[in-house]
């Protein structure tokens, strides 16, 4: 039915045994791609495991370094980069190094050397300024360090051991801010703060700004200026302000005379001003806000009077303000709010009456609103909403001090949905709006009240038209359910499995306006489905596999098409594509009732790309554009029945695709697709066929 485009009709029986000679392999690994070059690991036979790379698509892979001279090679790990410079992990007689390299042997080298005996490694960088980054190297000196790279031995600090700084090593604390297209950052000694630090993510450009000795503190980026809890020997821990220099470096207000200092704390911007908390004499611990002058520093508000202090913490920005915690005598630790005036700034609700604390937590906002967690010894933890004018309990679902378990909030059109428990309703879906109103149910999906009352709402998926979820209400199962944010607007979608038993809907993918995914409906097995959120408009897509499942998955959208890899017994498992009401296997890859077992559903410039098994017996990479003429295999890589095993790992350099493939004569090598060719090009035998160990 399906006609195959080139490759030979040739059954899995009839295809050529392989030759007892097995080629040696380069296998090929830690493809990367940086600047013009594809950088890879690979092993000739000859120097073991070792650093190459490609420059040019019709080039000859070539030989970085012989970092370990020798047939046994060198354990290669961790590819990133620093700016134009490879970035990468050595194994070297069990001791971790990291290396970095241009491309040529001369400048392949060892960035730092660890202390004897421990090594060392890095992980995600804690943050890039264009091709410059800060990278963690953890076990170079001590654990926790901090370094600056360029890729280069000399551009390789650590924080701190700049020439300007007496301090070289061990930083085990690291905090940062923004302040325009640099980053300040500061790194602590053994708990100490070393210095405070600006970066434009050059050697050149990375200085000390001043020195500080404690923290580490928060910064706090503001325009052209950044704010920081700086410590001097003078005024202690106070309130600084800086542009980057050394020079617009200084404190901005010394709001507790004397070397305690005022320890600001909990930065957040709001309105072009900076909101913290201090210490004063006068008012104990409270709000402040700056805007980055000494007499743009102010006390918000007394709110704890006497000098106790109310200690103002997880200050949290709203679109009319900020929302935070604070503790008075009579009424604990509760939410207040403050738009930056001392008439805004006010206690919500005091949710745990009298001088108990109800610690709000979990806070969460949406525009002016903000959801939470807090507890009350009577009510329990419990959710709740709270605007500028005041706070309420969703409800208090579960009386008598245990929890509701509020979880997977989502928005939906006004409102605010997620699954919470219910002592008579058991788990199901809640909803609030936007507007000052109570918790509502949506509804009692499973009504039952026996052993197990919950529905357990689950798979949250929004569509224009609808919210859809899956919950099961006992009389139908677990089946696919809708809400337009009513009670009466909750409503069983389509009983898929008629009677208690459940379709069991998974994999929820949006395509448009619709949803996709996989059910079982009792009398067609496990197949597609899709759903505009009605009766109506829940069907099955298609019964592939008649007196079976198809049972699809790695449901995948590209564009207007939804791939997917889907069994019948015709073709076996073969991937599938729906383009509208049209549904079809984009090609019978191998024909019969095998299946060609693709996985590894990917999308790269408009086209998919995905492993499966041809008529060779071998596995390939495929590509589609979703068109039975523009499905074909790259190339019949391995004529002879070879398995690869795992998917290619594919990764697009320039205009092709390079991946490590087994053709069944060369062993696994680098190869090559290019998306103006229909053929896959080996790029080089690197594990020449002559050489045997």
């Amino acid at each position: 039915m399906i006609a195959m485009l080139g490759v030979a009709s040739v059954s899995l029986a009839q295809a050529p045994s392989r030759s007892r000679y097995e080629p040696p392999s380069s296998e090929p690994e830690n493809l990367f791609v940086l600047g013009d070059r594809l950088y890879f690991s690979a092993d000739d036979g000859i120097h073991g495991t070792e650093l190459w790379f490609l420059r040019d698509l019709d080039a000859t892979p070539e030989l970085v370094k012989d970092i370990t001279p020798g047939p046994d090679g060198t354990a290669l790990s961790k590819f990133s980069n620093a700016g134009e410079r490879l970035v990468f992990r050595v194994e070297n007689g069990g001791v971790g190094e990291v290396w970095s390299s241009d491309g040529t042997a001369e400048n392949t080298q060892k960035l730092v050397l660890p202390v004897s005996g421990r090594s060392a490694n890095y992980y995600a960088p804690c943050f890039d300024i264009g091709e410059r980054r800060i990278l963690v190297f953890n076990g170079m000196l001590e654990d926790g360090d901090f370094w600056i790279t360029d890729g280069t031995s000399e551009g390789t600090l650590p924080l701190g051991s700049l020439k300007s700084h007496p301090y070289a090593i061990r930083f085990t604390g690291f905090t940062s801010g923004r302040l325009g297209d640099r980053v300040l950052f500061r790194a602590a000694e053994n708990g100490l703060i070393a210095g405070l630090f600006i970066t434009d993510g050059t050697v050149a450009g990375t200085h000390e700004v001043t020195r500080v000795w404690e923290g580490p503190g928060e910064i706090l980026g503001l325009g052209d200026k950044a704010v920081f809890h700086g410590v001097s020997s003078e005024a202690g821990g106070e309130l600084w302000i800086t542009h980057g220099t050394a020079e617009s470096t200084r404190l901005l207000a010394d709001l507790m005379p004397g070397v305690q200092g005022s320890a600001p704390s909990q930065f957040a911007a709001f309105g072009g001003r900076a909101y913290f908390a201090a210490q004063t004499p006068k008012f104990g611990r409270e709000l402040w806000s700056t805007d980055g002058t000494p007499e743009g520093t102010v006390l918000v508000k007394d709110i704890f009077p006497g000098g106790g202090g109310s200690d103002p913490g997880t200050l949290t920005v709203a679109d009319t303000g900020i929302y935070f915690i604070a503790t008075t005598e009579g009424t604990g630790r509760e939410l207040w709010f403050s738009g930056g005036t001392p008439e805004s700034t006010r206690m919500l609700q005091d949710l745990n009456p009298g001088p108990g604390d109800s610690d709000p937590y979990a806070f969460r906002v949406f525009n002016h609103l903000m959801f939470f967690s807090a507890n009350n010894p009577q009510i329990g933890e419990e959710m709740y909403i709270a605007g500028p004018d005041g706070v309420r309990m969703l409800d208090d679902l579960v009386p008598g001090g245990e929890s509701a378990e509020p979880s997977s909030t989502v928005r939906y059109q006004n409102w605010i949905v997620f699954a919470a428990k219910h002592p008579l309703y058991g788990r199901e879906l809640f909803k609030t709006s936007y507007n000052p109103s109570r918790i509502e149910l949506l509804a009692d999906i499973n009504s039952d009240g026996g052993r197990n009352p919950s529905s357990s709402p689950q798979h949250l998926t929004a569509t224009p038209d609808a919210l859809l979820f899956v919950a099961d209400d006992i009389e139908h199962g677990t089946e696919l359910w809708a809400t337009d944010g009513s009670a009466t607007g909750t409503r069983l979608v389509r009983d898929i499995f008629p009677g208690p038993a459940s379709s069991d809907p998974q994999d929820l993918t949006l395509l448009g306006d619709e949803v996709y995914f996989r059910a079982d409906d009792g009398t067609h097995g496990v197949e597609l489905w899709g759903s505009d959120g009605t009766l109506e408009g829940t069907r099955l897509i298609s019964d592939l596999a008649i007196k079976s499942s198809s049972a699809p998955r790695e449901l995948t959208p590209m564009g207007d098409l939804l791939f997917f890899i889907a069994y019948t017994p015709e073709y076996g498992e073969e991937v599938w594509i729906m383009r509208g009401v049209d549904l079809h296997a984009v090609e019978d890859i191998l024909p019969g009732s095998g299946g060609s077992d693709p996985s590894g559903l990917t999308v790269w410039n408009g086209r998919l790309y995905f492993r499966a098994q041809g008529t060779t017996g071998g596995a390939e990479l495929w590509t589609s554009d979703g068109t039975t003429s523009g499905t074909y295999m790259l190339r019949d890589i391995a004529p002879l029945p070879v398995d690869v095993g795992r998917a290619p790992a594919a990764v697009p350099f320039r205009d092709s695709l390079f991946f490590a493939h087994d053709d069944g004569s060369h062993g696994t090598e680098l190869w090559r697709f290019q998306e103006s060719s229909s053929r896959g090009t080996l790029i080089k035998d690197i594990a020449r066929t002559f050489t045997f160990r």
